[in-house]
């Protein structure tokens, strides 16, 4: 009987799904189910979410975006200002040193919602 990691290994090679180098029917062994090969890992756009998705979390418990709407910030106010506070409590630094890292590192903007190409130091 296949334990649960031999049966999704057994899946993921049938639908050729993981990159093993030539197609095995068997079980495979601990080593073979550990292997990486770097270089068939690819991702062109990798962030950082954890911190600020936590933090955004505690800002949905506060009711933050409700409140800056009820006080009259737009949509895209409200998505702005809750991208620079988690950013803010996150990754402390200037606008500029701010805007860098949102470019090029964090997931904030998925989280806030904020489209990534609006962020400027000036936007902050």
């Amino acid at each position: 009987m296949l334990d649960l990691a031999d049966k999704i290994w057994n899946e993921l090679v049938e639908k050729n799904r993981i990159d093993i180098g030539q197609k095995q029917k068997k079980a495979p062994t601990v080593r073979e189910r550990n292997m990486v090969f770097e270089e068939s890992i690819r991702h062109p756009d990798v962030r950082e979410i954890g911190g600020e998705w936590l933090f955004y979390q505690a800002l949905e418990q506060l009711q933050l975006k409700d409140y800056l709407s009820n006080i009259g910030f737009s949509e895209e106010a409200t998505q702005l200002a809750l991208t620079q506070i988690i950013s803010r409590t996150v990754y402390p630094a200037s606008e500029l040193e701010t805007a860098r890292w949102i470019r090029e590192n964090s997931g904030v903007c998925s989280v806030t919602g904020y489209p990534i190409e609006k962020i400027t130091n000036d936007k902050l």
